[in-house]
């Protein structure tokens, strides 16, 4: 694309993700009035559909002057000059932990840096053995040597990841492939076109919040049973990176609401569970 063709296509892929979640938030807490505001309340596509859709459900939206809808890139700016100017640099595979005391205040602070797998255009991958969990020990062996903190003293450990992705792992939570990233990943093009004829886009978008993109999670669930069938057929559980760690850890397989709602067309938003009927991408359990 060329650079203003590209801001558009940003623009409305923005909007498109932010807009039907919005509506579904609303209608799910009974809520007639909607601010928006922050730096993404500049973006004028934004702002129009916002209105639209407001309109349109009836709720009253609230719209700052674009001159008051600042972010804090100035401020991420100012503090990257001076963190350039003292010497400091990362790459985007860098992997941050801290640790705070009860008063929430950092104690100790780790990151080590890991490499994205892209073995072919459109692709991107994490070894979740090597990365993840790796990652994870490390980080945490250091953060505890750091800290000075002996184990009774540890409340909680909170785990995240950037985005949603697919991991494939048998009983015993070993992956058997390399994890699917987030919406950088596009392999799955094919099954998200095929998953849209068959249900429907408005159909997806009023049920789920959010039309089928390559953040969805279920469609690269169906790559896997397409594509890696030996895979599929070996996999007792599809996971994403925070709940790999977890599973790891405890034996359970936990994943927040949120999470699970990237995981178009198998997580109802509604009834705030895995759909019925899966549409044989996989079962229920």
């Amino acid at each position: 694309y060329a650079s203003r063709g590209l801001g558009d296509v940003y623009k409305r892929q923005v909007s498109d993700e932010l807009v039907p979640r919005a509506m579904l938030a609303a209608r799910m807490c009974g809520r007639k009035t909607m601010v928006a505001a922050g730096g993404v309340a500049a973006n004028t596509i934004l702002r129009a559909d916002l209105m639209a859709a407001c309109a349109r459900e009836g709720v009253k939206l609230y719209l700052p002057p674009l001159r008051l809808c600042g972010d804090n890139g100035a401020m991420i700016g100012a503090q990257g000059y001076y963190e350039y100017l003292a010497g400091a640099r990362a790459d985007l595979s860098l992997n941050a932990y801290a640790t705070r005391d009860i008063d929430d205040a950092v104690v100790a602070y780790r990151a080590c840096p890991h490499v994205m797998e892209s073995p072919r255009p459109g692709w991107a991958e994490h070894d979740a053995e090597g990365v993840w969990w790796h990652d994870l020990c490390l980080l945490s062996n250091e953060l505890i040597r750091d800290s000075g903190l002996r184990a009774e003293q540890i409340v909680s450990l909170g785990v995240s990841g950037i985005g949603p992705c697919c991991l494939p792992v048998d009983e015993n939570v070993k992956p058997l492939r390399k994890a699917i990233l987030y919406g950088i990943d596009t392999r799955a093009a094919k099954e998200i076109e095929a998953l849209n004829a068959e249900i429907g886009e408005e159909a997806i978008l009023q049920r789920y919040g959010t039309p089928l993109t390559t953040q969805s999670a279920g469609a690269k669930v169906l790559w896997i049973k397409n594509h890696e069938p030996e895979v599929y057929a070996r996999a007792v559980k599809f996971v994403t990176s925070s709940t790999y760690l977890v599973a790891k850890l405890t034996g359970q397989y936990p994943i927040d609401r949120y999470t699970a709602a990237t995981w178009v067309p198998l997580y109802n938003v509604e009834t705030g569970d895995w759909e019925e009927d899966l549409r044989g991408i996989c079962r229920r359990d």
